[in-house]
């Protein structure tokens, strides 16, 4: 493992393509279709997670221009409102990045409050966003559903994130 470790620092420069690959793949397998009801909303509560959750732990392996890549992916694969998924993965990113100093220290119960906190911030601003694309008021129903999955899947998603990021050992924990 250390000589894995080792080679992969060697080659720095694949920590954020190998990361952002990653998250492309797990986006790419949850639009697959689903029997659930709320399926469509997986893939960009997915990536918030995992953005979150890369940006808080390893700065290194996800930067802003990787939060903007993930997030253009999002539009693309899903075909929602394009510019959403970008905003709000970078938002994301952000909102990690600022929190990263008291959160990165401390366990996944305090990653999962501040995500849960991240979200709330982040889904006026999705539905505002969706309500001036169309022209009128959104139905808060989707919005406040997508909050809610992406709370709850967060530490499964820190989990299985955790497992890749030590798989492809793109980089020192930021603790």
């Amino acid at each position: 493992m250390a000589e894995r470790r080792e080679r992969f620092s060697a080659h720095t420069w694949l920590k954020v393509p190998a990361t952002i690959c990653a998250v492309w793949l797990a986006i790419l397998f949850s639009t697959a279709p689903w029997s659930l009801a709320i399926a469509n909303l997986a893939p960009a509560a997915l990536a918030h997670c995992m953005v979150f959750y890369l940006s808080l732990r390893y700065p290194d392996a996800l930067r802003p221009a990787g939060g903007f890549l993930v997030g253009l992916f999002l539009d693309v694969l899903t075909g929602t409102v394009f510019g959403l998924g970008t905003l709000t993965c970078i938002a994301m990113h952000f909102m990690a990045s600022t929190q990263r100093r008291f959160l990165a220290s401390r366990g996944i119960i305090h990653s999962w409050i501040g995500l849960a906190i991240a979200s709330c911030a982040i889904a006026p601003l999705s539905w505002i966003i969706a309500s001036l694309y169309a022209f009128s008021f959104q139905p808060w129903t989707p919005t406040l559903a997508q909050l809610a999955l992406t709370a709850a899947i967060f530490p499964i998603v820190a989990l299985i994130t955790e497992v890749i990021v030590v798989i492809l050992s793109v980089g020192e924990k930021n603790t």
